[in-house]
């Protein structure tokens, strides 16, 4: 799901194949890393109606996109279609964001980065998207992210020399302003309810030690036994 580099280009056998989806023709041009294996391919789809055959797959590999989806339909679509296109014993491995069980506010966000008490950039722009969230079915529209750090930071190179960021990662914030796109962060308790629901096993939940990593689950999935075949 998607053409990030790092899952393009993961090695594999010679006799392997990856091909990889993403509806944005502009990410693929500037983003997919090419044909590493004779048979490789990127496909311009949307996720939740991919032009694969059914139960043809055996590993689909997903990095925070299901946060790009509006939770709770967009998730249920893009299930069905990784049931429908997996074969049995395949398994799905998904990197999701989710919500704290106890989500933070906003001002105590801010508050954390005015007093120093936050760690790298990306960790505190993922905290405050996700506690400016209503709900996961709400989301947070990302141009909401740049409104609340440019009320309290207008002088994005001062705050980078403050934290001891570099200024081109904080300037990154800039790619939220004006845009409209939502993001959604359900809940680990939640999403795995919805994997189960969609017929799924979830084989494995593992927390990566980085920062937020607790937040950051990557989830391994495998259609339930009991499926009916779709061929």
């Amino acid at each position: 799901m998607g053409v990030t580099p790092e899952l393009c280009s993961l090695p594999s056998g010679e006799r392997s194949r990856v091909i990889a989806v993403d509806r944005s023709t502009e990410m693929i041009h500037s983003v997919w890393p090419g044909r590493l294996r004779p048979k490789d391919e990127v496909l311009c789809a949307d996720w939740r109606r991919l032009p694969i055959e059914n139960e043809s797959i055996d590993v689909v590999l997903s990095d925070g996109c299901l946060s790009t989806l509006s939770y709770p339909s967009g998730y249920v679509e893009v299930c069905a279609e990784l049931l429908r296109v997996l074969r049995d014993g395949g398994r799905c491995v998904a990197r999701c964001f989710v919500q704290s069980e106890q989500p933070e506010l906003p001002a105590d966000v801010l508050a954390d980065l005015a007093e120093g008490r936050t760690g790298g950039f990306h960790a505190f722009k993922w905290r405050l998207a996700m506690a400016l969230q209503p709900g996961a079915e709400t989301g947070v529209v990302l141009s909401d992210v740049w409104d609340a750090l440019h009320a309290k930071e207008r002088d994005l190179d001062a705050l980078s020399q403050r934290c001891g960021w570099s200024v081109e990662e904080v300037r990154t914030i800039h790619a939220y302003r004006g845009v409209e796109a939502r993001y959604s962060f359900p809940s680990l308790c939640s999403l795995r309810g919805l994997f189960t629901d969609a017929g799924f096993s979830v084989i494995e939940v593992s927390h990566p030690s980085y920062e937020l990593g607790d937040r950051c689950p990557s989830v391994v999935l495998s259609p339930r036994e009991s499926r009916v075949s779709s061929a």
